[in-house]
């Protein structure tokens, strides 16, 4: 997980999104009545490049994945988080690591910031 502050305070322009599937989420009471709003569990940014998911369940974490190659290139808190790590580059230069180890540029010298090696 990266540091969130470490790399400058100022966010940059966070990627718009499309959110593909809504649940509404049962009461945590005991009544089995749903919560008023339906709750995000899926989204893609706009250009289809990313998708940010997490289980249909309470305080899951969202997974950022690669649309195209179906990679998992990691996983946050919130969906606002997974918006951010895109924008911030994190994601692209994740998805880099992840894919010269698949190549295996990193069977010589281990890569410690690859998370596969």
């Amino acid at each position: 997980m990266p540091n969130w502050k470490s790399r400058g305070s100022a966010t940059p322009a966070l990627p718009a999104i499309v959110k593909t599937r809504m649940a509404h989420r049962i009461r945590q009471d005991g009544t089995g009545r749903t919560l008023p709003h339906p709750e995000c569990w899926e989204a893609r940014t706009e250009d289809g490049t990313w998708t940010f998911m997490r289980l249909d369940e309470p305080a899951t974490p969202w997974a950022i994945i690669h649309t195209a190659t179906r990679t998992d290139v990691d996983w946050t808190t919130s969906l606002k988080r997974c918006r951010e790590y895109v924008a911030r580059g994190w994601a692209g230069e994740r998805l880099e690591l992840l894919q010269a180890h698949e190549r295996g540029e990193h069977e010589s010298q281990r890569e410690p910031r690859c998370g596969r090696c």
